[in-house]
């Protein structure tokens, strides 16, 4: 309840701003009045008076004048199209009001109010003839000609890549590497080629009105802007076609959704290569702005519903997901399609850094293939370093038959103990100058690997059938009887690297190009 509050500085009685919106308005006597509790913006609730209900939106105090000015003309063009919106009243032509109350300015706009709930209040899923509805809604916003200046939001998908940068440290380390894809595709995208039109934004479960009699409002144009047509498709398809508990329910509706909108307008072949994306990053703005919101300490039911919403979509888009929706006959048209379902992880050895030797070239590679990439930082030092700390960092992260794991030094014998001991199967393991013995160079080397030794590390063939090493013929740390006995007891496929010393950056290996045959 609060936070609601301090989106306006609101610090008195909402009674007295009532009265005041009664007596501008001519509303008859108030009687009450009931704040609506979702919404990151600004600030909306039911005002009731002798002459009926009302909404009232009074506009958020980070809003700028000419922000609020902006949405009001948004406002004002949606009345104007033959759209199923409730409708704004007007004082002298005008849909924004100022109260000035001790000093203080409430911007605010009144509405007819719908006697129903929306979809997310309804707990509910749209039926097929609703979606149908709610496409024909959307179809008729796209119609319109906006004349007004984009204004920024940071719930845009559009503007993922500057929230992004912002905010990545508050998401979970399991979204990191599929986030960072994400954003390489998005760096891909040819604006140029999308159709772009008035689009409302939010047409989502919350924005869904539906009344007494069943029939269904759009509401809150608060984020809607100059935009691809295709970002009020992928958001509206992440959440009213969502069925979390049902995958293939999921995507009938899905691809529903985008033939219905055909009918009223033709989709490109491009924009239907780049969907797939726009999809991916409605799920990863809800669960980037909601991690956010957790950080700051905001935990609300909606928020919790958005990021299981979120969580369930971005986990549906798959190779199997999209083919199923969209006819990728046309190979071209798989490019921004999140196919690789395939994660890498890459590991560093004793007291080594995640941003050392040739870890953040291979990432980048990665990456700009579109994979899923983990290059952890594993705990490093005396007394800091050993089996159960780098345990726990890696329990942290997806391993499953569809993970390669690339590994340095002593972080290959580490990952074998790992894989055994936890009995996980692995599609790959590419170890470079892997070794399980003491190396009598320096005691606190010797000290913190000794817990990753084990005795039985063949055993990781039992969880791997894949298994390359890599290895020198001069490495100045670990002998070479020893990385190459290393080899022998679990290796499909060896590789030599002369005169390559620790195949490290200290031997001029801030690349490692042999590498990509492997992968």
């Amino acid at each position: 309840m609060k936070e609601f509050y301090e989106r306006i500085n609101l610090n008195f009685n909402l009674k007295i701003i009532s009265i005041n919106i009664c007596k501008l308005y001519e509303l008859g006597e108030y009687v009450s009045e009931q704040l609506i509790e979702v919404g990151y913006e600004d600030f909306n609730y039911i005002l009731e008076t002798t002459s009926g209900k009302y909404c009232v939106k009074i506009y958020n105090k980070e809003r700028t004048d000419d922000d609020v000015r902006k949405y009001v003309d948004r406002i004002e063009l949606a009345s104007h199209l033959e759209l199923n919106t409730p409708a704004v009243l007007k004082i002298g032509g005008s849909c924004l009001q100022t109260i000035n109350i001790n000093n203080t300015n409430f911007r605010l706009s009144v509405f007819e109010y719908i006697n129903g709930k929306s979809f997310f209040d309804l707990n509910d899923i749209p039926t097929t003839d609703e979606i149908k509805e709610i496409i024909h809604q959307m179809s008729i916003i796209h119609s319109a000609t906006l004349d007004s200046e984009f204004i920024y939001d940071k719930w845009t998908i559009t503007n993922f890549i500057r929230e992004y940068e912002e905010k990545k440290k508050y998401i979970p380390i399991k979204y990191k590497s599929i986030f960072d894809s994400l954003i390489n595709r998005l760096k891909q995208v040819d604006f140029n080629k999308l159709t772009y039109s008035f689009v409302h934004g939010d047409i989502i479960s919350s924005n869904v009105l539906k009344d007494n009699e069943g029939k269904l409002y759009i509401i809150d144009f608060a984020v809607s802007n100059y935009l691809p047509r295709i970002v009020d498709l992928a958001v509206t398809s992440c959440n009213l076609c969502l069925n979390p508990n049902d995958k293939s329910k999921t995507i009938l509706s899905t691809k529903m959704i985008l033939e219905e909108y055909q009918k009223y307008a033709q989709l490109s072949e491009y924009e239907l290569e780049v969907f797939p994306l726009f999809y991916d990053l409605a799920n990863a703005m809800g669960i980037l702005q909601i991690s956010y919101l957790n950080s700051m300490g905001e935990s609300s039911e909606e928020d919790k519903f958005w990021l299981d919403e979120s969580e369930k979509g971005l986990s549906f888009s798959d190779n199997d997901f999209w083919n199923k929706i969209i006819n990728y006959s046309n190979k071209s048209l798989k490019k921004y399609m999140r196919l690789e379902m395939d994660n890498y992880i890459i590991l560093h050895g004793s007291f080594g850094s995640k941003d050392g030797n040739w870890f953040p070239w291979l990432k980048d590679k990665l990456l700009k293939d579109g994979k899923k990439v983990d290059v952890p930082q594993m705990p490093v030092g005396v007394g800091i370093q050993n089996y159960e700390s780098w345990s726990k960092e890696l329990d942290k992260l997806k391993i499953d038959d569809r993970t390669t794991i690339i590994a340095h030094s002593i972080a290959p014998i580490f990952v074998c103990k790992y894989l055994i001991n936890k009995k996980i199967n692995v599609k790959k393991l590419i170890f470079v100058c892997g070794f399980n013995n003491y190396l009598g160079i320096d005691p606190d080397f010797d000290a913190v690997n000794s817990s990753m030794f084990l005795d039985n590390y063949t055993d990781v063939k039992k969880y791997c059938n894949n298994i390359i090493c890599y290895y020198s013929d001069n490495d100045p740390y670990v002998k070479y009887d020893i990385e190459k006995e290393f080899a022998n007891g679990i290796a499909n496929k060896q590789y030599i690297v002369e005169s390559g010393g620790h195949i490290n950056s200290e031997s001029g290996y801030t690349e490692f190009s042999d590498i990509l045959k492997s992968l």
